[in-house]
This record gives C-alpha cells, structure tokens and sequence, in this order.
C-alpha cells in the first residue's frame, strides 16, 4: 500500500509562545505565529505529478552574519517537524552556508531536493536518493500545484 508522507508539526512550548497541534489533516502541520529570527522557513503542501511534495518558502528576517542565519535556519526547518517524503522543493533566497545547511537537514528526509532557479522558471534537483529524480533534473514550475 502506498502511503502519503506525513508532514506533522511537532507539539513545542517556547516561553509564551505555544505552537499548535495537527489540523484536522494529518498532512499539515497547523499555521503557527511567526517568530522574528535571522532567517525564516514556512512549510505549504504541494503535488507534482500527483506526488505529495514538501514546500519550503525561505527568507530572510533580521540582519545578521552567516554564522547566526545558519542557526536559524536550520532550527526553523528542525521546528516543522517534517518527517519526509519523496520530495522537498526549496524556494526563496538563501545564502551558500544557509542552502548547505537547510539542505543537509531535509536531505536525509526525503526521496530528493530541488532549488527553484528563477532564470529557468523550474526546480533543479540538487539531491537525489530517488532513482525516478536525477541530479540536475527539471521539475517545470507549471507543475508544481497547490495540495
């Protein structure tokens, strides 16, 4: 049986701030209140070719140095609690540390990850244990839907 990946929040206590539980979805991690950190990472569900994809929106949030961002990067991505699937796309800007970073902390979640490269309107994959997803392979934007 073919079971679609689970994409579950995990259930945190931060001071004050307390992070929700599942939707009524066992897919999607509930919406949280954003934390202003150096850098930032939401989550949204997607398919490509009917397969249950991860997405990840990057941005920046308050400046700092590298040696910061990559921290907060890389626990923003650890806060999602994402425990994989066949496929992450990564989308927003990021510095080199930053990208290495939050692709080594999906990489091992997932079947592949790929970048979205605006000049080519599609996500190339940077990292594959998947054999249906080569290294350097184009995933056209277009087909990448909402869901």
């Amino acid at each position: 049986m073919n079971v679609a990946p689970t994409y579950r929040a995990k259930r945190q206590n931060n001071g004050s701030e307390s992070y929700g539980s599942l939707t009524s979805s066992p897919h999607l991690p509930k919406r949280r209140k954003t934390i202003m950190t150096t850098y930032n990472v939401k989550f949204a569900a997607r398919t490509v070719a009917s397969v249950p994809a991860c997405l990840l929106t990057l941005s920046f949030g308050a400046p700092a140095q590298n040696d910061a961002i990559v921290k907060d990067a890389v626990a923003s991505v650890e806060a999602l609690g994402l425990e994989g699937g066949k496929l992450c796309l990564l989308n927003g800007p990021a510095s080199l540390p930053v990208a290495i970073a939050i692709g080594h902390a999906v990489a091992h979640r997932f079947g592949a990850v790929a970048c979205f490269d605006p000049k080519m309107a599609a996500y190339v994959v940077a990292v594959s244990h998947d054999p249906e997803r080569t290294v350097g392979s184009l995933i056209p934007a277009a087909e990448v839907l909402e869901g």
